[in-house]
């Protein structure tokens, strides 16, 4: 599933994609509601798991392996294109926002002359998150040991 946001935006537009509802913040989207629930603490209220301060990848032109942090959501941002080859980190589902302004980040296909990769993409290319929101629901995959792009 690609999530596509409106180029231009407002402070305070929203829009809805991918069954989930954003708000500009005048720099980046961000999830409206509960987003993806986590866990019941013991007060009853549920944890978003969303990564809150944009992590900026390095200018290297790879990263292999980029280490996530806690959470589900991530905002990342790169002042250049940037390839992610690997994560290191497994299981689950994540959602990566490029919240940067001007770099690409791109999501390195796990066949060919990429077979060190990490992550599937199902029409076998590396997967592009355009600058200012491009993002990607990745869900990993216990079997083939991959990131899928769903």
């Amino acid at each position: 599933m690609t999530l596509t946001f409106p180029t231009g935006p407002s402070l305070n537009d929203e829009t809805t994609t991918g069954g989930r509802t954003y708000k500009w913040n005048g720099q980046a989207w961000e999830l409206v509601g509960s987003g993806i629930a986590g866990p019941t603490g013991p007060t009853g209220v549920g944890d978003t798991n969303q990564q809150t301060t944009p992590t900026a990848l390095s200018s290297t032109g790879y990263v292999d392996p980029y280490t996530l942090g806690e959470g589900d959501i991530f905002r990342l941002s790169a002042a250049t294109g940037v390839s992610i080859w690997s994560l290191a980190a497994t299981g689950g589902e994540k959602l990566l926002i490029n919240v940067g302004a001007t770099g690409s980040i791109t999501l390195q296909h796990a066949t060919g002359a990429n077979s060190n990769a990490q992550f599937n993409v199902s029409y076998q290319s590396g997967y592009l998150l355009y600058p200012n929101g491009g993002s990607a629901l990745i869900v990993y995959d216990d079997t083939d040991n991959v990131w899928r792009v769903v």
